[in-house]
């Protein structure tokens, strides 16, 4: 107990002490982020759209894309940016953690540098997970998707939600099996690559190695490191959930008393949303930052801290010479100006392409419901009769 408490002390004083850092660095990998991640998910929506022919897709349809050779390939690209990304904004986050407890001067800008120079070797670490992951997934989705092929083929799956067929029922089953399964494997594998990210970043270790001597420094500690681990997802996601449940009833209580003013209401809504991006901001920001301190302190006292200070401390030493030569501040403002750039030209031209047009269409949702019982023969003719454009009703639920 007291060694825990030590550890809350400890990550808690490194917390207050490197802040500031921490959130700056955050903050510029989002905005890396939304830079590279969003054409790249706008030229993802626009290929499904284009290899399906239509303008409108079902979540079916987007289902079974991804099901395709080319939606696997779609979703490992961008999945792969995004863990890359997430493991680089971690290396930092720990750099400057690290640097704080071995008394270096680490700021957002060394950090950044300081992982700019062994991105390669946390890209390959990434890597290393994500097909493991993978691996390990495989068995559980195929039979996932077996079970799928099996029993819930024959109808649409509204029929399945709404009647709960036995068939339904035992996929249900399957599925819960397989997922608690999954988790569980996943867990326990997650546990033991815990450190390969420092040991590859501060320790020097190849990626390879760095999973294979994470394995070996926590093993006898897995129940002790998945605690403290679990209690950081499960603060994560109180703190989370407590501010975005006070976000919206803030706005169930502001916005409903605004529907009879247009502009207030816009911009009341306006405020919730932009009050609801703060918090999800913040959140984030805090899990990150509380995770990154919370490996380093961990990492440390497992036998982790002479690899890290000496690897540390040099490049410390080199860090003039690594901003000068290979990552100057003009190099990088340049590079993030071009980014900017691209992302907004493309972004530009996905503009152009959509076709905007000044035309209402009205949708009676299933049927006329406020005049005839909904799904309904009666409701579809009460629409009709109305003039409405379409009909939409749930095929599963009509009752004549």
């Amino acid at each position: 107990m007291e060694q825990e408490g030590s550890r809350f002390s400890r990550s808690l004083r490194d917390l207050r002490a490197t802040w500031s850092q921490l959130a700056i660095t955050d903050i510029l990998y989002k905005i890396l982020a939304f830079v590279i991640l969003t054409p790249l998910t706008a030229a993802l929506v626009r290929v499904v759209v284009s290899m399906s022919g239509r303008t409108v897709l079902a979540d079916e349809d987007l289902l079974f894309f991804f099901l395709r050779p080319v939606g696997w390939v779609s979703l490992i690209l961008l999945g792969g940016i995004t863990l890359a990304i997430i493991g680089l904004e971690q290396a930092a986050l720990m750099g400057i953690v690290l640097g704080k407890r071995k008394g270096l001067q680490v700021d957002f800008w060394r950090a950044l540098v300081f992982v700019g120079g062994r991105a390669w070797s946390v890209l390959q670490v990434t890597a290393l997970l994500v097909a493991r992951v993978l691996l390990i997934a495989a068995p559980f989705l195929l039979v996932a998707g077996l079970t799928y092929k099996l029993l819930l083929t024959q109808h649409d799956i509204n029929f399945y939600l709404a009647e709960k067929p036995p068939e339904f029922l035992w996929a249900v089953g399957i599925a819960v099996v397989l997922v608690a399964g999954l988790a569980f494997l996943l867990a326990q594998r997650l546990i033991g690559w815990a450190f390969s990210l420092p040991l590859a970043i501060f320790g020097g270790s190849r990626p390879l190695a760095a999973l294979r001597e994470s394995r070996t420094m926590v093993d006898g500690k897995r129940q002790m490191i998945a605690k403290w681990l679990i209690g950081w997802a499960v603060a994560s996601l109180v703190f989370s959930a407590g501010l975005t449940s006070a976000v919206l009833m803030v706005g169930r209580e502001v916005i409903p008393r605004l529907t009879g003013a247009l502009p207030m209401f816009v911009v009341a809504l306006g405020l919730t949303l932009l009050l609801w991006g703060l918090v999800n901001l913040v959140t984030t920001l805090v899990s990150a930052a509380v995770f990154a301190v919370l490996i380093v302190d961990l990492y440390e006292t497992m036998g982790g801290g002479s690899t890290v200070l000496e690897r540390t401390q040099q490049e410390a030493e080199a860090g003039a010479r690594l901003r000068t030569v290979s990552f100057s501040r003009g190099f990088v403002i340049a590079l993030s100006v071009v980014a900017l750039i691209v992302s907004a030209g493309f972004a530009f031209f996905l503009l152009q392409q959509a076709s905007i047009e000044d035309r209402v269409e009205i949708t009676a949702h299933r049927g006329a419901a406020m005049h005839a019982p909904e799904n309904t023969l009666a409701a579809v003719e009460v629409a009709l009769e109305a003039g409405t454009d379409w009909v939409e009703i749930d095929v599963q639920e009509t009752l004549d």
